[in-house]
């Protein structure tokens, strides 16, 4: 991923991103549009939260679905899944 985002076209930084889109397919397909987003992540950064959002590839179900698991592997390494967060949406 930081070949994409070294090549993703620089653009003025915004001085607050509020949401961050980009598609999920795998880096081959989707890399160079996936890092023109990501180019606004930089280290440190104040990212209070993250949402996953994703469509079911293997089952239909109604509604949504909330994960199961404790952390995520991302082109930025691990992301710790908030629990506490998870659980409350569970309960809603």
């Amino acid at each position: 991923m930081g070949e994409y985002i070294n090549r993703a076209k620089k653009n003025e930084k915004p001085k607050t991103v509020k949401a961050l889109i980009a598609p999920h397919a795998g880096l081959y397909f989707s890399g160079p549009t996936a890092a023109w987003a990501y180019q606004y992540v930089t280290r440190p950064h104040n990212i209070e939260r993250v949402f996953i959002f994703g469509p079911s590839h293997h089952k239909y179900f109604p509604g949504c679905s909330l994960t199961y698991m404790d952390q995520y592997m991302t082109p930025f390494g691990p992301l710790e899944v908030d629990i506490e967060t998870v659980d409350k949406l569970k309960k809603e």
